[in-house]
């Protein structure tokens, strides 16, 4: 209730009848208390009230007061870290907003992270950040108010507070978003954004340690996977593809140079058998186009050094050695071609001139003995 006080009587009276109302003079509010509308009320949250006459007080920027029929500027606490107030006569301190630090006590104003720098605020968090935070290698920042984004697969950051992630070089690896690219060991190789080098195919060289595509063998030549060099395909092999091992020539063909894609047909009267050259063929022996190997000629044919074939041995000689020139038959003997041995001729005869044959013993003479 209300009343107009008109003397000292009505007044004891007024105060008896309104024990717990507040007193009719503003003079009269107790520390806690403000005079409004004709009487006294409990001073509101944010706010400090030291009685009588005085008009409520806002509390400052970066304080709060939570609590009713405070007297007092002691009752206006300091923000914490991490929450802020920049709106007088507060109740609560706001968290500290993404993006932004409050890093000390009574913080009025949040401070903007700087680039390459977070603060991250959770919407229902009563705290927000009190420092900003570095972006750390291998992350970027784009933003401020936004957790770090690790980079992608082939990029890479090796420093700290970055605004994007870097595409990893040709001829490098990044394995890890956080270091400086690795060269590619020779060997190797890689196009740009890879996380790991790749071995040089067969057939291709990688030859240095930057090598960003692999480069063709030449005709002839090879190489294994993570080859740093073409190697010549060696005597005896020919090498039709560079991914390929070398193959050895078949049997009847060689190579006696390197770096060949075919192997040569083995001449005739020629020995391919090592494959990696073509030698003449021995006295005593043959061969034909394509053949490996020489052939030994049969007795009663001879034969030189490189011959396509045997010769039978001529009439009046004998070839019991195919590798030996034909050796005449001695006086008393005879061959009539082809013969590996003389032959001695019957009693009652002789030997021909050209000692192919024997004939009769002359009219008048004995042959008792051809010889």
């Amino acid at each position: 209730m209300s009343c107009v006080c008109v003397s000292s009587a009505l007044l004891l009276l007024c105060l008896l009848a309104t024990q717990t109302e507040a007193s009719c003079s503003a003079h009269n509010c107790t520390a806690g208390e403000f005079y409004e509308d004709g009487g006294c009320l409990g001073c509101r949250s944010g706010y400090f009230c030291a009685g009588g006459s005085e008009a409520p007080e806002l509390c400052a920027n970066g304080t709060f007061n939570p609590l009713t029929r405070q007297s007092n500027s002691s009752a206006c606490q300091l923000c914490s870290p991490g929450t802020y107030t920049h709106v007088p006569g507060s109740s609560t301190c706001t968290a500290c907003p993404s993006g932004f630090k409050c890093p000390d006590y009574g913080t009025s104003e949040p401070i903007a992270c700087e680039e390459g720098t977070y603060a991250v605020n959770e919407t229902s968090a009563i705290m927000g950040s009190t420092e900003c935070y570095e972006c750390p290698k291998g992350s970027r920042c784009a933003v401020t108010w936004a957790l770090p984004e690790a980079c992608e697969y082939g990029y890479y950051t090796n420093t700290t507070n970055s605004l994007t992630c870097t595409l990893c070089p040709p001829g490098h690896s990044c394995p890890y978003p956080d270091s400086t690219p690795q060269s590619c060991p020779a060997g190797y190789y890689s196009t740009s954004g890879q996380t790991n080098c790749t071995k040089c195919p067969a057939g291709r060289r990688c030859p240095s340690t930057t090598t960003t595509h692999p480069i063709d063998c030449q005709p002839g030549r090879y190489s294994y996977e993570g080859s740093i060099e073409c190697a010549d395909c060696p005597t005896g092999f020919h090498c039709p593809t560079a991914h390929q091992d070398p193959i050895q020539c078949p049997e009847g063909r060689y190579t006696n140079v390197t770096g060949q894609r075919v192997c040569a047909e083995c001449e005739a009267g020629h020995n391919c058998l090592n494959r990696n050259e073509s030698v003449l063929c021995p006295h005593g022996t043959y061969s034909l186009l394509g053949q490996a190997n020489c052939d030994a000629c049969s007795p009663g044919f001879f034969s030189r050094e490189g011959s396509i074939s045997c010769m039978p041995c001529p009439a009046g000689h004998e070839c019991y050695d195919p590798s030996r020139e034909p050796m005449a038959c001695q006086e008393g003997y005879f061959a009539s071609g082809a013969a590996d041995n003389c032959s001695l001729c019957p009693v009652g005869s002789l030997s021909g001139s050209q000692k192919g044959l024997c004939v009769n013993c002359p009219a008048g003479q004995t042959c008792a003995d051809p010889r």
